[in-house]
């Protein structure tokens, strides 16, 4: 007999979580979102670049056939084809669902929405809400999941953390466990499904332009406990980062498409590598492209000069008004820098780990191979492939949650788990999470846990960052092993039984080093260049061997990597020229 109103835990409330929650409560499920921090501080808000469709306003004769084979060629031919084009088919619509809801899409005098060309892309198919596409779209979902918390079908459990699942008979998910951050309590809730949209995990690297939360634990945490891992090794940088207070600040793709100019200093003159190097795309690229080639004419004038050579973006031959009006979102993100004034001085940029494409490996519907577990936006790998279009972060994302709610909601009718889930079991499982705190609470030693953090990800961005060599990933292992060791040696500096931050830090630390071991384990098996992974001993693409997508088990001391299952594609890759 089929459950009338279904219980569907959501983890995180970025624009994934919000989008499969209204998807799972309008479906008649009572939804419960369960998050961190509140919405705004997710890395959705941090996403200026817009929303990617094929709209057509601009004349630009753009078809979603058109939109999904620019993504696939972004990514490198990584993703699979049926359900890249099913996304661009949606999109259209989705971003008319977005005005409806109240989003300010920049407008032409027309009255039409206005696009830009993403990097990559072969039409203007990015529309923009102004200074923070993220902050507006995040607004406009949050406002239609409280008004389902008002009528009864929803409820928001912010400021608490997800630790880990609650699995029955099979492993199959019927619950989480999660702890209040201010009075610490550990709870053990059931569920029908579990649907995670925590983000993806670029904060475990030291240079990266995400919110400090998107540091894939909730992620790990079912990679541990039996949730397949997929794609690891693909992490996607920005070249245009701006540096600031320890923090980093990723610009829009909008500043090149709109006439911005990207250079790197030599010999005191500019040298404008994109435009020399891709001509017939006026160096309007995809990013991973953009960074090495960045990259490397850095160290190419750097050895020319004896001295550290230095990137900028200068939009000062632009006309003010223009460039106020056309770039909101690049002024936002210089906003309230010292020193820094983009309609008369250069703006210097250093690259930053910007996304990561890997995550839970999911299905067509987003379930993961852990019964009534579910994963959406970048806690998933699903339509990226080796490499992001701009744009496509936040389709993807609301795509994906709206899937994930409606294909959660029909499994939940149908063999959801809520009602066979015994109280012994949600104790045994709580009982679980509190010895994980009393096992933190008893180590000992002189060791510090934020200076392992600290050279982890320091470690990180310099063997898996831009480029890749064996040797070194090879030794980048068995120092995450050194520094696994050293965090098992660092006592727990705060124990206080209200709001300990460290605490939830502590336990977070473990997941980061599962990751981080899992990211260069992957890095390592994967013998070839594409998208975002690059060995220079292995420049070309490779794809009669790795034309298939890292599956990663976990396991105590090294993960167990598969790679048979392949891509799907109707027609042969081509060379991804620009």
């Amino acid at each position: 007999m089929e459950k009338s109103s279904p219980k569907i835990i959501v983890i995180g409330s970025g624009v994934a979580g919000m989008a499969a929650a209204l998807s799972a409560a309008e479906r008649g499920a009572f939804v419960t979102m369960i998050s961190r921090a509140e919405p705004f501080r997710s890395s959705s808000s941090r996403l200026r670049d817009g929303i990617a469709a094929a709209l057509d306003m601009a004349g630009e004769c753009d078809s979603a056939a058109l939109h999904a084979a620019d993504t696939i060629k972004c990514g490198d031919f990584l993703a699979h084809e049926k359900r890249v084009k099913a996304m661009c088919e949606a999109a259209p619509g989705i971003v008319e669902l977005l005005a409806r809801m109240g989003v300010a899409f920049e407008r032409t005098p027309e009255g039409m929405v206005r696009l830009t060309r993403p990097g990559g892309a072969s039409r203007r198919r990015v529309a923009s809400a102004g200074r923070g596409s993220g902050v507006h779209v995040l607004s406009a979902l949050s406002s239609q999941v409280l008004r389902a918390q008002s009528m009864e079908r929803a409820f928001l459990m912010p400021g608490w953390e997800f630790l880990s699942l609650v699995q029955g008979e099979g492993g199959a998910c019927c619950g989480v466990v999660a702890q209040n951050l201010r009075n610490m309590e550990i709870k053990a809730i059931a569920a029908d499904a579990v649907i995670i949209c925590t983000g993806g995990y670029p904060a475990i690297f030291a240079r990266h332009a995400a919110a400090a939360e998107s540091d894939g634990a909730a992620a790990a945490a079912c990679y541990a406990q039996g949730a397949l891992f997929a794609n690891p090794e693909f992490v996607q940088l920005t070249p245009f980062a701006i540096g600031a207070a320890g923090k980093w600040r990723a610009l829009p793709d909008a500043v090149l498409a709109e006439g911005g100019r990207a250079f790197v200093d030599k010999d005191g003159r500019p040298w404008h590598v994109l435009e020399e190097l891709f001509p017939q795309s006026q160096g309007l690229v995809p990013r991973d492209v953009a960074v090495r080639a960045i990259w490397r004419s850095m160290k190419e004038a750097a050895m020319a000069e004896g001295s550290p050579a230095k990137a900028f973006i200068d939009v000062t031959h632009l006309d003010p008004d223009f460039a106020e009006d056309q770039l909101p979102s690049f002024f936002d993100a210089c906003e309230g820098l010292p020193g820094l004034d983009p309609l008369h001085a250069p703006v210097e940029v250093g690259p930053a780990v910007f996304a990561t494409m890997g995550g839970l490996w999911t299905d067509e519907d987003h379930s993961t191979n852990i019964p009534g577990l579910f994963a959406a936006g970048s806690a998933a790998c699903q339509y990226h492939g080796a490499g992001i279009q701009a744009g496509n972060e936040l389709l993807s994302s609301i795509y994906g949650g709206m899937k994930a709610g409606s294909a959660a909601t029909a499994f939940s009718r149908g063999t959801g788990a809520a009602g066979a889930a015994p109280s012994a079991m949600l104790n045994a499982a709580k009982s679980r999470e509190e010895d994980v705190v009393a096992h933190i609470a008893a180590q000992e030693g002189r060791e510090n846990a934020h200076a392992v953090a600290r050279e982890l990800g320091e470690l990180l961005f310099a063997t898996a960052g831009i480029e890749k060599d064996n040797a070194e990933l090879k030794k980048s292992l068995a120092k995450i092993g050194e520094l696994a060791d050293r965090f098992s040696k660092a006592p727990l500096l705060d124990r206080s039984e209200w709001a300990n931050a460290e605490l939830s830090f502590m336990r977070r630390m473990r997941q980061r080093l599962s990751l981080a071991k899992l990211v260069v384990a992957a890095s390592i098996a994967r013998d070839e260049s594409r998208g975002s992974h690059f060995k220079p001993a292995f420049q070309n693409r490779d794809d009669a061997k790795w034309l298939v997508i890292t599956k990663a088990t976990w396991a105590e001391d090294s993960p167990t990597l598969d790679h048979s299952e392949r891509i799907e594609l109707a027609t042969k890759p081509d060379e991804r020229a620009y």
